[in-house]
């Protein structure tokens, strides 16, 4: 069966003023991911909400193998760095089956969306 993870990541605009402004972001930021990044975005795209609301991509999946020598995840962990170099931010939580496993990254210019919460499980 293997270890496995639950992972959402926030992919959005960077922290702009103007509403016109991160509307014209929110759409170079969907252009991109149509394109630079179709090749994630393809692997990956029964895991990604288009939130026009929030301006955001959203990638969520639970009970996933998300080890690091697997080629999709490869290429999603790639194309993080790239998204900040675009100037855009991210968001990156993944969870895993241990306590305490809990992997947290994000770019430089978050907002702070992504929280984890800790609760207590008992199996009899």
């Amino acid at each position: 069966m293997g270890y496995r993870s639950n992972i959402r990541c926030l992919i959005y605009p960077a922290n702009v003023r103007e509403k016109g402004e991160v509307d014209t972001q929110f759409d170079l930021l969907k252009t991109i991911m149509n394109t630079t990044f179709k090749d994630v975005f393809d692997m990956w795209s029964d895991h990604f909400t288009v939130d026009d609301t929030n301006r955001l991509f959203d990638f969520a999946i639970e009970d996933v193998k998300w080890y690091d020598s697997f080629p999709d995840v490869i290429a999603f962990d790639a194309m993080l760095p790239k998204i900040e170099e675009l100037d855009f931010c991210y968001e990156f939580i993944r969870v895993g089956e241990q306590n305490g496993d809990v992997e947290y990254r994000q770019s430089n210019d978050h907002n702070c969306y992504l929280n984890t919460t800790t609760s207590i499980t008992c199996y009899f």
